[in-house]
């Protein structure tokens, strides 16, 4: 599921230049910022881990 998700993304990042990963990252952090203010970011997640051995 996750490469699913993140595998476009990561294409779309490795042909942007550094100005515009700059840029992304820029207005990232001000989003954050403005969603948690008080500088105290948590973001709900949760992850289905499976571990076998033989």
């Amino acid at each position: 599921m996750m490469t699913e998700i993140a595998a476009p993304v990561v294409a779309a990042l490795s042909k942007a230049g550094d100005a515009m990963k700059d840029k992304i990252k820029r207005e990232v952090y001000e989003l954050i910022n403005e969603k948690y203010p008080d500088g105290n970011v948590i973001m709900d997640g949760s992850a289905l881990i499976i571990y076998g051995e033989k």
